[in-house]
C-alpha cells in the first residue's frame, strides 16, 4: 500500500520546435471558470504510451480535446490563448521522465510583467505514480500572489 502513494516529480525542459511526425495527444486545456484567474495551461498528453495525465483540479476546471496532431494542438493552443487579455505569449515545455524522455508537452503562458513583475507567474507540478499516472498541480508562484492587482 505504501508504494501505491509514492510519486516521482517530472521536469520540464524548454522545446525549440515540436516534430510534426510526433504521433497523435490528447490537448488538455486547464482553465478555471474566473475569467480572471490566471491559473491556464495547455498539457499536450501522448497517446499510446504508458502514461495518463491527470488534472489535479475540479471537473469542470478542464476540458480534453482527444486524438489530435502536434500541429492541431498548437493552432488550438494559439487560439485559446489569445482571448486572455493579460497573457503576452508562452512557451511550449517536454514533460520527461526520469529517462530524460519527453512523454507530454506544456504550453506555459506568459503574462503581461507590467503587473506580476515577471511574465512566468505559473507553479506547475508533474507527479508520477506508480500506475503510470500523472497528476497536474497547477498555481501561482508563492512569492507573486501578495504583488497581483488580481485575486489568485
Amino acid at each position: 500500500m505504501l508504494l501505491a502513494s509514492c510519486s516521482i516529480k517530472l521536469t520540464t525542459v524548454p522545446v525549440q520546435k515540436m516534430q510534426e511526425d510526433e504521433g497523435q495527444f490528447n490537448l488538455i486545456y486547464l482553465v478555471n471558470q474566473k475569467r480572471d484567474d490566471l491559473r491556464n495551461a495547455v498539457i499536450l498528453d501522448r497517446l499510446g504510451d504508458e502514461y495518463i495525465f491527470v488534472p489535479d483540479v475540479r471537473d469542470f476546471d478542464y476540458e480534453v480535446l482527444q486524438d489530435i496532431s502536434i500541429r492541431e494542438a498548437t493552432l488550438e493552443t494559439d487560439v485559446f490563448f489569445r482571448s486572455f487579455p493579460f497573457i503576452t505569449g508562452g512557451t511550449f515545455f517536454g514533460i520527461t521522465n526520469r529517462k530524460g524522455d519527453t512523454i507530454g508537452y506544456e504550453f506555459r503562458p506568459y503574462y503581461n510583467p507590467k503587473y506580476y513583475g515577471t511574465p512566468d507567474i505559473l507553479d506547475i507540478d508533474y507527479s508520477l505514480k506508480s500506475d503510470g499516472r500523472i497528476y497536474i498541480d497547477i498555481g501561482i508562484k508563492y512569492n507573486l500572489i501578495q504583488r497581483s492587482p488580481i485575486d489568485f
